[in-house]
C-alpha cells in the first residue's frame, strides 16, 4: 500500500535535509543526486510529450544549480541536446554543487558562464529556441521562508519570452518540483521546468519526433510486458525492455522508475525487497490487475497497427 507524501513547509524541508545528513549520514551530494534524477524523469516526460529534443538549464551558484547539473547529466544520457548556462563564475561554485558541475564539464556538455549584460541577447535567443527550460537559479522561498519575488520583464536580463496565444496547449508552463523522490540538500530548493513546446522545438517532418511520440506510450506498455516474463529488479527491467524492442525503446532510470511507481499506485505492479547478487534490490512483479492492463494495452496497439497498415498501403 502506498501513501502520499504530505506537502512540507520550507522549514520542514530544511529539517528533513538536516536529519538526513546529520542523523542518518546520507551525504548531501547523494540527496542532490536523488533530487536531480527525479526532476530529470519528469523533464524527460515533458520533452517526449512536446516532441522536443533540447533543454536549456539556467543554474545559480548554490545548491539549486547543483540540482540543475544533475538534471543536465541525466537528460544528456537520455539523448537530449542539453545546454547549461551558469549565472555565476565557475570559481564561485563550491561544495556538492561543484562536484556535479565538474562531472558534466568532464562529460563535455555545453556548459558556459553567463556574463550579464554582455550575453543578454545571446541568452534571450537560447530561451526562445529551447524545447524545455529548467529554472535551477533560485529557490521559491528565501532564507526567512517568504517567497522571493520573480524578476519581471523590465528588470531581468533573463525575463521569460512573451507568452504565446493562450489557446495553444503546447505552450503551457507547469511548475515541477526538483525532487520526485526526496528533498535535496538545497533545503527549499525546487528546480522548475517550463515546457514551452515551441514550434521551433517541434519538427513534424522528422522521424525522430514521431518515434518519440510512439516511444512515450509503447515504453510503458513494454514495462508491463517485460514484467509478464517474470519478476525483475529495475536495472534488469530496463535492459529487458530494450532487448524486447530491439533498441527502439531504451528507457532510463528517470523514466522507468516513475512508471513503476505509477503502476504500483494503481495496483498493477508490486515489489518486494530481495537479495540479488549480494545487494538488496526492489524486485517488481506483475499483478493480476497488471495482466489485465497489459491485455487492454496490447488490444489498443493492435487496433492502432491496423490503422497504420492501412495508411502505409495508401502512402
Amino acid at each position: 500500500m502506498t501513501s502520499k507524501v504530505p506537502a512540507l513547509t520550507v522549514a520542514e524541508i530544511r529539517e528533513a535535509d538536516r536529519r538526513a545528513i546529520e542523523e542518518f549520514g546520507i551525504p548531501g551530494v547523494v540527496l542532490m543526486e536523488n533530487a536531480g534524477r527525479g526532476a530529470a524523469g519528469v523533464a524527460l516526460e515533458m520533452l517526449v510529450e512536446a516532441g522536443a529534443q533540447s533543454a536549456l538549464i539556467l543554474a545559480g551558484r548554490g545548491n539549486n544549480g547543483g540540482d540543475g547539473y544533475v538534471i543536465a547529466r541525466h537528460l544528456a544520457n537520455a539523448g537530449i541536446d542539453v545546454r547549461v548556462r551558469v549565472l555565476s563564475p565557475f570559481d564561485d561554485i563550491a561544495g556538492d554543487a561543484r562536484t556535479h558541475l565538474d562531472i558534466i564539464r568532464k562529460m563535455g556538455l555545453d556548459v558556459r558562464e553567463v556574463k550579464l549584460p554582455d550575453t543578454r541577447h545571446a541568452l534571450a535567443a537560447e530561451l526562445k529556441s529551447a524545447g524545455l527550460i529548467v529554472d535551477a537559479m533560485t529557490s521559491p522561498a528565501g532564507s526567512t521562508g517568504t517567497p522571493e519575488p520573480r524578476p519581471g520583464p523590465a528588470s531581468s536580463p533573463v525575463a521569460p519570452p512573451p507568452s504565446p496565444h493562450p489557446s495553444s496547449d503546447c505552450y503551457s508552463t507547469p511548475q515541477v518540483p526538483s525532487s520526485a523522490t526526496s528533498p535535496s540538500s538545497t533545503s527549499a530548493s525546487r528546480a522548475r521546468c517550463s515546457n514551452r513546446g515551441s514550434p521551433m522545438a517541434r519538427s513534424y517532418r522528422s522521424e525522430g519526433y514521431w518515434s518519440a511520440v510512439l516511444r512515450n506510450g509503447l515504453s510503458k506498455l513494454m514495462v508491463l510486458q517485460a514484467l509478464r516474463e517474470g519478476p525483475v529488479h529495475g536495472y534488469a527491467l530496463i535492459r529487458r525492455v530494450e532487448t524486447m524492442t530491439d533498441g527502439f525503446c531504451a528507457p532510463t532510470q528517470g523514466t522507468v522508475y516513475p512508471a513503476l511507481r505509477e503502476f504500483e499506485r494503481s495496483g498493477c505492479v508490486r515489489h518486494r525487497v530481495e537479495l540479488v547478487r549480494g545487494r538488496q534490490r526492489k524486485v517488481y512483479r506483475l499483478t493480476a490487475k497488471g495482466r489485465d492492463a497489459l491485455g487492454a494495452g496490447l488490444t489498443a496497439w493492435k487496433r492502432a497497427l491496423v490503422c497504420i497498415r492501412k495508411a502505409l498501403d495508401r502512402h
